[in-house]
């Protein structure tokens, strides 16, 4: 062959590899484009649960003379006249009496149990805390002062503050 169809097809060749590398780096610049934006977004917010409305009712025991909220998914698994328990899960989370011979009071009376100082109603009170199951449960004694009526309490500590916010006594 000559050496000038040799150098036609060699100018021929880089003329070809620089049109294919023009056109890769098209493709490759508008690759760059499309990362850069998709890089640029801020990203979507994820959508989060919504939860159900806190809701309660109002309790009343005229016996006891006592008054308070609890929450809505509260079950009463059992009242009677002087006494009330409310559970959540199959676990009691608050119960009530003001029964003399009341079960509540023995466990105050209890001395093998831990003792600590709770605030109520801006009264000092001696309270029993112990975990039970899931929940840390304290119990402890109110008295209503129009009725001069002791009162046991055994309640989870996590609505110890929505009890002690909403009691009221009545006469």
């Amino acid at each position: 062959m000559k050496k000038t169809s040799i150098i036609f097809l060699l100018i021929l060749i880089v003329i070809l590899v620089f049109i294919i590398g023009v056109r890769r780096g098209q493709q490759v610049e508008k690759t760059n484009k499309i990362i850069n934006y998709l890089i640029s977004l801020p990203p979507s917010q994820t959508p989060q649960p919504t939860q159900k409305p806190l809701e309660f009712k109002t309790y009343k025991n005229n016996v006891c003379g006592i008054q308070f909220l609890y929450p809505i998914q509260f079950n009463k698994s059992s009242e009677s006249s002087d006494s009330a328990h409310f559970s959540e899960k199959d676990e009691v989370a608050l119960s009530f009496s003001c029964d003399k011979a009341s079960e509540l009071k023995n466990i105050l009376e209890d001395e093998t149990g831990a003792t600590s100082e709770i605030k109520l109603k801006d009264k000092k009170l001696i309270a029993k805390s112990e975990p039970i199951g899931s929940k840390d449960i304290i119990t402890f004694q109110i008295k209503n002062p129009f009725k001069n009526l002791a009162i046991y309490v055994y309640i989870d500590k996590l609505i110890f503050p929505l009890f002690e916010k909403t009691l009221e006594f009545l006469p």
